[in-house]
Protein backbone atom coordinates (compact mmCIF):
# COMPACT_ATOMS: atom_id res chain seq x y z
CA UNK A 1 0.00 0.00 0.00
CA UNK A 2 2.78 2.53 1.20
CA UNK A 3 4.39 2.22 -2.81
CA UNK A 4 0.89 3.63 -4.23
CA UNK A 5 2.11 7.36 -3.99
CA UNK A 6 -2.10 8.69 -3.95
CA UNK A 7 -3.22 5.79 -1.70
CA UNK A 8 0.00 6.90 0.80
CA UNK A 9 -0.59 10.90 0.92
CA UNK A 10 -4.18 10.23 1.56
CA UNK A 11 -3.51 7.67 5.04
CA UNK A 12 -1.24 10.06 5.82
CA UNK A 13 -3.57 13.56 5.17
CA UNK A 14 -6.60 11.71 7.31
CA UNK A 15 -7.40 14.19 9.69
CA UNK A 16 -8.05 11.33 12.53
CA UNK A 17 -11.24 12.06 14.08
CA UNK A 18 -10.57 9.73 17.20
CA UNK A 19 -7.70 11.01 18.80
CA UNK A 20 -9.01 12.04 21.89
CA UNK A 21 -11.34 8.98 22.36
CA UNK A 22 -8.75 5.98 22.03
CA UNK A 23 -4.67 6.09 23.28
CA UNK A 24 -2.49 6.07 20.44
CA UNK A 25 -1.46 2.32 21.50
CA UNK A 26 -4.65 1.21 20.28
CA UNK A 27 -5.37 3.59 17.57
CA UNK A 28 -4.81 1.70 14.35
CA UNK A 29 -4.88 4.62 11.96
CA UNK A 30 -2.32 6.45 14.27
CA UNK A 31 0.09 3.07 14.11
CA UNK A 32 -0.32 2.77 10.28
CA UNK A 33 -0.10 6.65 9.71
CA UNK A 34 3.29 5.73 12.03
CA UNK A 35 4.36 3.35 9.28
CA UNK A 36 4.02 5.29 6.27
CA UNK A 37 5.54 8.68 7.87
CA UNK A 38 8.24 6.63 9.25
CA UNK A 39 8.75 4.67 5.73
CA UNK A 40 8.76 7.98 4.18
CA UNK A 41 10.60 9.90 6.28
CA UNK A 42 13.08 7.95 9.07
CA UNK A 43 16.56 7.56 8.83
CA UNK A 44 16.49 3.72 9.94
CA UNK A 45 16.68 0.59 7.40
CA UNK A 46 13.45 -0.24 8.68
CA UNK A 47 10.24 0.16 10.81
CA UNK A 48 9.54 -2.21 13.58
CA UNK A 49 5.61 -3.10 13.36
CA UNK A 50 5.08 -4.09 16.55
CA UNK A 51 2.76 -1.20 17.96
CA UNK A 52 0.52 -1.93 14.98
CA UNK A 53 -0.18 -5.44 15.09
CA UNK A 54 -0.97 -4.92 18.95
CA UNK A 55 -3.38 -2.12 18.09
CA UNK A 56 -4.88 -4.22 15.16
CA UNK A 57 -7.43 -6.12 16.32
CA UNK A 58 -9.04 -9.74 14.60
CA UNK A 59 -12.96 -9.93 14.33
CA UNK A 60 -12.74 -11.37 17.93
CA UNK A 61 -11.09 -8.24 19.42
CA UNK A 62 -7.61 -9.63 19.46
CA UNK A 63 -4.28 -8.64 18.64
CA UNK A 64 -2.60 -10.39 15.53
CA UNK A 65 -0.68 -12.73 16.53
CA UNK A 66 2.78 -12.75 14.37
CA UNK A 67 3.39 -16.60 15.68
CA UNK A 68 0.43 -17.63 13.33
CA UNK A 69 0.50 -17.87 9.77
CA UNK A 70 -2.73 -15.54 8.39
CA UNK A 71 -4.47 -15.75 5.26
CA UNK A 72 -3.18 -12.43 3.47
CA UNK A 73 -6.23 -12.19 1.29
CA UNK A 74 -8.59 -12.60 4.83
CA UNK A 75 -6.30 -10.54 6.27
CA UNK A 76 -6.08 -7.61 3.26
CA UNK A 77 -9.89 -7.79 3.37
CA UNK A 78 -10.08 -7.21 7.26
CA UNK A 79 -7.25 -4.33 7.09
CA UNK A 80 -9.51 -2.58 4.23
CA UNK A 81 -12.64 -3.21 5.80
CA UNK A 82 -11.33 -1.39 9.55
CA UNK A 83 -9.17 1.35 7.82
CA UNK A 84 -12.77 2.13 5.78
CA UNK A 85 -14.83 2.26 8.97
CA UNK A 86 -11.88 4.97 10.79
CA UNK A 87 -11.82 7.63 8.00
CA UNK A 88 -15.75 7.84 7.34
CA UNK A 89 -16.69 11.58 8.00
CA UNK A 90 -12.83 12.34 6.54
CA UNK A 91 -12.35 13.83 2.87
CA UNK A 92 -10.26 10.45 2.07
CA UNK A 93 -13.21 8.37 3.14
CA UNK A 94 -13.49 7.14 -0.28
CA UNK A 95 -10.14 6.49 -1.32
CA UNK A 96 -10.08 2.69 -0.89
CA UNK A 97 -12.82 2.47 -3.40
CA UNK A 98 -11.46 5.29 -5.38
CA UNK A 99 -8.45 2.83 -5.68
CA UNK A 100 -9.23 -0.55 -5.55
CA UNK A 101 -13.21 -0.52 -5.81
CA UNK A 102 -14.89 -2.56 -8.46
CA UNK A 103 -18.32 -3.51 -9.69
CA UNK A 104 -19.10 -6.94 -10.74
CA UNK A 105 -22.10 -7.85 -12.97
CA UNK A 106 -24.18 -11.45 -11.24
CA UNK A 107 -25.81 -12.48 -15.31
CA UNK A 108 -29.00 -14.42 -16.16
CA UNK A 109 -28.98 -14.29 -19.44
CA UNK A 110 -31.66 -16.09 -20.92
CA UNK A 111 -31.47 -18.45 -24.04
CA UNK A 112 -35.20 -19.66 -24.73
CA UNK A 113 -36.78 -15.35 -24.47
CA UNK A 114 -34.75 -12.11 -24.84
CA UNK A 115 -35.15 -11.11 -20.99
CA UNK A 116 -32.11 -10.40 -18.97
CA UNK A 117 -31.39 -10.06 -15.44
CA UNK A 118 -28.46 -8.21 -13.70
CA UNK A 119 -27.04 -7.78 -9.95
CA UNK A 120 -24.02 -5.48 -9.51
CA UNK A 121 -21.79 -6.46 -6.40
CA UNK A 122 -18.83 -4.18 -5.42
CA UNK A 123 -15.17 -5.65 -5.19
CA UNK A 124 -11.73 -4.84 -4.26
CA UNK A 125 -10.19 -7.88 -4.76
CA UNK A 126 -10.68 -10.93 -7.86
CA UNK A 127 -10.42 -14.22 -6.63
CA UNK A 128 -8.86 -16.48 -8.99
CA UNK A 129 -9.14 -20.33 -9.33
CA UNK A 130 -5.55 -21.52 -10.38
CA UNK A 131 -5.23 -25.33 -10.08
CA UNK A 132 -4.53 -26.80 -13.75
CA UNK A 133 -4.87 -23.22 -14.83
CA UNK A 134 -1.30 -22.56 -16.82
CA UNK A 135 -2.10 -18.77 -16.98
CA UNK A 136 -4.29 -16.34 -14.96
CA UNK A 137 -5.61 -15.40 -18.60
CA UNK A 138 -7.31 -19.31 -18.46
CA UNK A 139 -8.14 -18.46 -14.64
CA UNK A 140 -9.85 -15.30 -15.81
CA UNK A 141 -11.16 -16.93 -18.95
CA UNK A 142 -12.83 -19.74 -16.48
CA UNK A 143 -13.96 -16.95 -13.95
CA UNK A 144 -16.59 -15.55 -16.46
CA UNK A 145 -17.46 -18.83 -18.22
CA UNK A 146 -20.04 -19.22 -16.11
CA UNK A 147 -22.73 -22.40 -16.57
CA UNK A 148 -25.80 -23.12 -18.00
CA UNK A 149 -28.60 -23.84 -16.05
CA UNK A 150 -30.77 -25.99 -18.42
CA UNK A 151 -33.05 -29.28 -17.86
CA UNK A 152 -34.14 -29.83 -13.81
CA UNK A 153 -32.13 -27.47 -13.31
CA UNK A 154 -33.38 -24.15 -15.45
CA UNK A 155 -34.55 -20.56 -14.66
CA UNK A 156 -37.54 -19.85 -14.07
CA UNK A 157 -37.98 -16.32 -16.34
CA UNK A 158 -40.66 -14.13 -14.05
CA UNK A 159 -41.38 -11.69 -17.62
CA UNK A 160 -42.60 -15.32 -19.13
CA UNK A 161 -43.34 -16.96 -16.01
CA UNK A 162 -41.94 -20.20 -17.48
CA UNK A 163 -38.75 -22.36 -16.64
CA UNK A 164 -36.11 -21.41 -19.54
CA UNK A 165 -32.78 -22.49 -20.63
CA UNK A 166 -30.68 -19.56 -19.05
CA UNK A 167 -26.41 -18.32 -18.78
CA UNK A 168 -25.50 -17.79 -15.45
CA UNK A 169 -22.46 -16.21 -15.05
CA UNK A 170 -20.41 -13.37 -12.95
CA UNK A 171 -18.11 -10.65 -15.31
CA UNK A 172 -16.49 -6.95 -14.44
CA UNK A 173 -19.00 -4.11 -15.01
CA UNK A 174 -16.51 -1.68 -14.10
CA UNK A 175 -13.00 -2.09 -13.62
CA UNK A 176 -10.76 -0.47 -11.16
CA UNK A 177 -7.53 1.64 -10.74
CA UNK A 178 -5.51 -0.49 -9.62
CA UNK A 179 -6.75 -4.61 -10.01
CA UNK A 180 -5.71 -7.24 -7.29
CA UNK A 181 -5.80 -10.38 -7.93
CA UNK A 182 -5.52 -13.00 -5.49
CA UNK A 183 -4.71 -16.71 -6.74
CA UNK A 184 -6.37 -19.35 -4.60
CA UNK A 185 -3.52 -21.72 -3.35
CA UNK A 186 -5.07 -23.06 -0.08
CA UNK A 187 -7.43 -25.09 -0.36
CA UNK A 188 -9.31 -28.11 1.65
CA UNK A 189 -8.71 -31.67 1.04
CA UNK A 190 -11.67 -33.68 1.95
CA UNK A 191 -9.94 -37.24 1.57
CA UNK A 192 -7.57 -36.16 4.25
CA UNK A 193 -9.57 -33.55 6.02
CA UNK A 194 -6.57 -30.98 5.86
CA UNK A 195 -5.79 -27.89 4.66
CA UNK A 196 -3.39 -28.12 1.55
CA UNK A 197 -1.27 -25.54 -0.89
CA UNK A 198 -1.17 -25.64 -4.35
CA UNK A 199 1.46 -25.45 -5.62
CA UNK A 200 0.21 -25.29 -9.59
CA UNK A 201 2.52 -24.00 -12.21
CA UNK A 202 0.51 -20.59 -13.18
CA UNK A 203 2.11 -17.62 -15.05
CA UNK A 204 1.22 -14.22 -15.17
CA UNK A 205 1.60 -11.37 -17.69
CA UNK A 206 3.33 -7.63 -17.00
CA UNK A 207 0.60 -6.29 -19.31
CA UNK A 208 -3.07 -7.28 -18.83
CA UNK A 209 -5.79 -6.61 -21.35
CA UNK A 210 -8.51 -6.95 -19.19
CA UNK A 211 -11.30 -6.40 -22.11
CA UNK A 212 -12.19 -10.05 -22.67
CA UNK A 213 -13.45 -10.11 -19.24
CA UNK A 214 -15.71 -7.28 -18.68
CA UNK A 215 -19.50 -6.98 -19.31
CA UNK A 216 -19.10 -5.29 -22.67
CA UNK A 217 -15.99 -7.45 -23.71
CA UNK A 218 -18.40 -10.44 -23.43
CA UNK A 219 -21.09 -8.99 -24.88
CA UNK A 220 -19.61 -8.17 -27.92
CA UNK A 221 -17.98 -11.76 -27.85
CA UNK A 222 -21.74 -13.36 -27.74
CA UNK A 223 -22.75 -11.09 -30.16
CA UNK A 224 -20.33 -12.40 -32.87
CA UNK A 225 -21.16 -16.08 -32.29
CA UNK A 226 -24.75 -14.96 -32.97
CA UNK A 227 -23.93 -12.98 -36.29
CA UNK A 228 -21.46 -16.37 -37.26
CA UNK A 229 -24.51 -18.69 -36.44
CA UNK A 230 -26.70 -16.97 -38.28
CA UNK A 231 -24.59 -16.15 -41.12
CA UNK A 232 -23.97 -20.08 -41.09
CA UNK A 233 -27.88 -20.59 -41.12
CA UNK A 234 -28.26 -18.08 -44.18
CA UNK A 235 -30.13 -15.14 -41.53
CA UNK A 236 -30.07 -11.26 -41.48
CA UNK A 237 -28.20 -10.46 -38.16
CA UNK A 238 -29.32 -6.78 -37.20
CA UNK A 239 -25.52 -5.18 -35.58
CA UNK A 240 -25.72 -2.39 -32.99
CA UNK A 241 -24.13 0.92 -33.73
CA UNK A 242 -20.59 1.06 -33.64
CA UNK A 243 -21.09 4.22 -30.61
CA UNK A 244 -22.88 1.82 -28.68
CA UNK A 245 -20.24 -1.02 -28.97
CA UNK A 246 -17.28 0.83 -27.81
CA UNK A 247 -18.28 1.68 -23.92
CA UNK A 248 -15.11 2.80 -23.38
CA UNK A 249 -11.93 3.88 -24.71
CA UNK A 250 -8.98 1.10 -25.76
CA UNK A 251 -6.77 2.49 -22.13
CA UNK A 252 -9.18 1.79 -19.62
CA UNK A 253 -8.91 -1.93 -20.39
CA UNK A 254 -4.80 -1.71 -20.14
CA UNK A 255 -2.89 -2.55 -16.76
CA UNK A 256 0.87 -3.18 -15.94
CA UNK A 257 2.33 -5.35 -13.03
CA UNK A 258 3.23 -3.19 -10.14
CA UNK A 259 3.76 -5.82 -7.30
CA UNK A 260 3.47 -9.38 -6.21
CA UNK A 261 3.15 -10.88 -2.53
CA UNK A 262 5.00 -14.19 -2.97
CA UNK A 263 4.06 -17.02 -0.01
CA UNK A 264 6.67 -19.75 1.18
CA UNK A 265 6.14 -22.47 2.64
CA UNK A 266 2.88 -24.66 3.48
CA UNK A 267 -0.88 -24.31 4.41
CA UNK A 268 0.17 -24.43 7.46
CA UNK A 269 3.56 -22.74 7.82
CA UNK A 270 5.34 -19.88 5.67
CA UNK A 271 6.47 -16.93 5.54
CA UNK A 272 4.86 -13.29 3.06
CA UNK A 273 6.86 -11.44 1.24
CA UNK A 274 6.51 -8.72 -1.92
CA UNK A 275 8.28 -7.58 -4.89
CA UNK A 276 7.32 -4.25 -5.80
CA UNK A 277 7.96 -1.80 -8.41
CA UNK A 278 9.34 1.82 -7.37
CA UNK A 279 7.50 4.03 -9.78
CA UNK A 280 8.69 6.84 -8.13
CA UNK A 281 12.25 7.62 -7.53
CA UNK A 282 14.82 9.58 -9.01
CA UNK A 283 15.19 9.26 -13.06
CA UNK A 284 17.99 6.62 -12.81
CA UNK A 285 16.05 4.64 -9.94
CA UNK A 286 12.24 5.07 -11.39
CA UNK A 287 10.48 1.55 -12.84
CA UNK A 288 13.04 -0.22 -10.58
CA UNK A 289 11.89 -3.69 -8.85
CA UNK A 290 12.54 -4.29 -5.01
CA UNK A 291 11.95 -7.42 -2.97
CA UNK A 292 10.87 -6.15 0.45
CA UNK A 293 11.26 -9.02 2.82
CA UNK A 294 11.07 -7.97 6.71
CA UNK A 295 14.05 -5.84 7.55
CA UNK A 296 15.39 -6.78 3.82
CA UNK A 297 15.13 -4.28 1.03
CA UNK A 298 17.49 -4.97 -1.80
CA UNK A 299 17.08 -5.14 -5.90
CA UNK A 300 15.54 -7.12 -7.41
CA UNK A 301 15.37 -7.97 -11.56
CA UNK A 302 11.96 -8.62 -12.76
CA UNK A 303 13.49 -11.55 -15.49
CA UNK A 304 13.54 -13.67 -12.75
CA UNK A 305 9.61 -13.41 -11.48
CA UNK A 306 9.36 -16.61 -13.58
CA UNK A 307 11.12 -18.47 -11.88
CA UNK A 308 10.59 -16.63 -8.05
CA UNK A 309 7.04 -16.22 -8.64
CA UNK A 310 5.24 -18.77 -11.43
CA UNK A 311 5.53 -21.52 -8.99
CA UNK A 312 5.33 -25.51 -10.31
CA UNK A 313 7.85 -27.87 -10.54
CA UNK A 314 11.58 -27.53 -10.42
CA UNK A 315 14.55 -30.16 -11.33
CA UNK A 316 17.92 -30.82 -8.91
CA UNK A 317 20.65 -32.98 -10.17
CA UNK A 318 23.54 -34.00 -8.24
CA UNK A 319 25.87 -37.05 -8.18
CA UNK A 320 25.40 -40.14 -5.76
CA UNK A 321 27.24 -42.61 -4.21
CA UNK A 322 29.76 -43.96 -6.75
CA UNK A 323 29.66 -41.26 -9.15
CA UNK A 324 25.98 -42.02 -10.16
CA UNK A 325 24.11 -39.04 -11.77
CA UNK A 326 20.17 -38.66 -10.84
CA UNK A 327 17.90 -36.26 -11.18
CA UNK A 328 14.54 -35.33 -9.07
CA UNK A 329 12.01 -33.12 -9.67
CA UNK A 330 10.31 -31.48 -6.44
CA UNK A 331 7.34 -28.47 -6.21
CA UNK A 332 8.46 -25.16 -5.13
CA UNK A 333 6.79 -23.94 -2.42
CA UNK A 334 7.39 -20.35 -3.10
CA UNK A 335 4.81 -19.15 -5.38
CA UNK A 336 2.63 -15.72 -6.12
CA UNK A 337 -0.48 -15.52 -3.92
CA UNK A 338 -1.34 -12.02 -4.55
CA UNK A 339 -0.87 -9.36 -7.85
CA UNK A 340 -1.06 -5.88 -8.04
CA UNK A 341 -1.80 -4.09 -11.56
CA UNK A 342 -2.01 -0.29 -11.94
CA UNK A 343 -3.75 1.32 -14.96
CA UNK A 344 -1.20 1.87 -17.55
CA UNK A 345 -2.72 5.37 -18.90
CA UNK A 346 -4.86 6.99 -15.96
CA UNK A 347 -8.68 7.18 -17.19
CA UNK A 348 -11.39 7.98 -14.98
CA UNK A 349 -14.54 6.57 -16.66
CA UNK A 350 -17.94 8.70 -16.07
CA UNK A 351 -19.44 7.69 -12.55
CA UNK A 352 -22.98 5.52 -14.13
CA UNK A 353 -24.87 6.46 -10.47
CA UNK A 354 -22.98 8.85 -8.61
CA UNK A 355 -23.74 8.49 -5.04
CA UNK A 356 -22.46 12.48 -4.86
CA UNK A 357 -24.62 14.17 -7.17
CA UNK A 358 -26.03 17.34 -5.18
CA UNK A 359 -30.19 16.88 -5.08
CA UNK A 360 -32.65 18.64 -7.47
CA UNK A 361 -33.41 21.44 -4.52
CA UNK A 362 -29.56 21.31 -3.77
CA UNK A 363 -27.99 24.92 -3.83
CA UNK A 364 -24.76 23.83 -2.51
CA UNK A 365 -21.95 22.36 -5.22
CA UNK A 366 -20.37 18.95 -4.88
CA UNK A 367 -17.19 18.91 -2.88
CA UNK A 368 -14.92 16.58 -4.63
CA UNK A 369 -11.76 14.88 -3.33
CA UNK A 370 -8.57 13.77 -5.39
CA UNK A 371 -5.92 11.68 -3.99
CA UNK A 372 -2.58 13.58 -5.36
CA UNK A 373 1.12 12.74 -6.44
CA UNK A 374 3.85 14.68 -4.51
CA UNK A 375 5.08 15.20 -0.60
CA UNK A 376 1.76 14.49 1.57
CA UNK A 377 1.00 17.05 4.35
CA UNK A 378 1.83 15.38 7.58
CA UNK A 379 0.14 16.40 10.85
CA UNK A 380 2.60 18.13 13.55
CA UNK A 381 2.11 15.60 15.52
CA UNK A 382 3.23 12.86 13.21
CA UNK A 383 5.96 15.03 11.82
CA UNK A 384 7.24 15.53 15.10
CA UNK A 385 7.04 12.20 16.30
CA UNK A 386 9.37 10.67 13.50
CA UNK A 387 11.67 13.95 13.99
CA UNK A 388 12.24 12.43 17.58
CA UNK A 389 12.47 9.20 16.48
CA UNK A 390 15.59 9.97 14.23
CA UNK A 391 17.17 12.51 16.90
CA UNK A 392 16.92 8.78 19.14
CA UNK A 393 18.22 6.57 16.28
CA UNK A 394 21.69 8.82 15.87
CA UNK A 395 21.87 8.86 19.16
CA UNK A 396 22.48 5.69 19.90
CA UNK A 397 23.48 4.95 16.91
CA UNK A 398 26.50 7.45 17.43
CA UNK A 399 26.32 6.45 21.50
CA UNK A 400 27.09 2.72 20.69
CA UNK A 401 29.37 3.24 17.60
CA UNK A 402 32.99 2.60 16.75
CA UNK A 403 34.13 6.15 16.03
CA UNK A 404 32.28 7.09 19.57
CA UNK A 405 34.74 4.38 21.65
CA UNK A 406 38.03 5.21 19.62
CA UNK A 407 37.68 8.81 20.46
CA UNK A 408 36.37 8.32 24.50
CA UNK A 409 39.76 6.03 24.38
CA UNK A 410 41.75 8.36 22.42
CA UNK A 411 40.83 10.97 25.04
CA UNK A 412 41.78 8.38 28.37
CA UNK A 413 44.89 7.92 26.92
CA UNK A 414 45.65 11.72 26.23
CA UNK A 415 44.42 12.48 29.94
CA UNK A 416 46.89 10.10 31.45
Amino acid sequence: FYMIPTFRNDVLEVEDLRTKEISNDDNVLFQLQCIFGALHKSEKQYYNTKSFCSAFKDWEGQSINVMEQMDVDEFFNLFLDKLENLIKGTKQEKTIQFHFGGKFANQLICKDCPHYSEREEPFLTINLQIKNKKSIQDALASFVEGEMLEGDNAYHCEKCDKKVSALKRVCVKRLPRFIVTVLKRFEFDYDTMQKSKVNDYCEFPTYLDMEPYTQEGLSKRDKEKEKEKAKKEGKEYEDEVPSEREKFPPQYYKYKLIGVVVHLGTADAGHYYSFIQDREGSNENKGKWYEFNDTLVEPFDPENIATECFGGEEKWSNYGSYGRYYERKYEKIKNAYMLFYERVNPYDPPEEDDEEQPAANSVSPVVRHYPHLGEPKLSSFLHNYIINDNEKYWQNRYLFGKEYFNMISELLYTWN
